[in-house]
């Protein structure tokens, strides 16, 4: 008895993790699944591109900077735990979000010259998914706390918040698509 409830809370923690993680699984792909049903490829080409291209920040700058610092906080016994998670999810969020801002600001002009000539005229498309690469760093690093601090709930909480997130981007992004096609 006194082995089982030991274990309890880590297999508890552990299953919850688990399901969050389904979860975000398929907050990834069912855009693209929803979209390919009704829509053009081209139009799926450039939603999926943009979004790729809105991703990197948080791919290759907050996983990078998170995945150690985190780590190594939420392993201090520290009275400063909160101050040091505060610091770094400031300083990542500075770091990743800028490229954010800049395919915000400079998405027009950035489109063609990341992908070529012929991807002109999506680089409203990238402005768009700017603004959900931002989001999604901003979920990355609390996601990262959650999952350090054991507080599962909140993280799952956390990804359905991002559910209509994701939707308003797709729903953005369609609309933009039709005014495009009426012009």
């Amino acid at each position: 008895p006194k082995t089982i409830s030991k274990f309890k809370s880590d297999v508890r923690f552990g299953g919850e993790l688990v399901l969050s993680r389904i979860f975000i699984g398929w907050l990834h792909v069912y855009d693209k699944l929803l979209l390919a049903r009704y829509y053009s490829k081209s139009f799926i080409g450039q939603y999926a591109k943009s979004q790729e291209i809105a991703n990197l920040p948080d791919q290759a700058i907050r996983l990078s900077l998170t995945a150690t610092a985190m780590s190594y906080f939420a392993r201090q016994e520290s009275t400063n735990k909160e101050r040091n998670y505060r610091i770094t999810f400031n300083t990542i969020l500075i770091a990743a979000g800028f490229p954010c801002l800049a395919l915000i600001v400079a998405g027009h002009q950035l489109m063609p010259l990341f992908l070529g000539s012929q991807w002109t005229n999506s680089g409203v498309y990238l402005q768009i998914m700017g603004f959900w690469g931002l989001g999604k760093i901003i979920f990355g690093l609390n996601s990262i706390i959650y999952e350090n601090e054991k507080l599962i709930r909140h993280w799952f909480a956390l990804n359905v918040v991002m559910l209509p997130i994701s939707v308003a981007a797709m729903v953005t992004f369609i609309i933009v698509e039709a005014n495009t096609v009426m012009v």
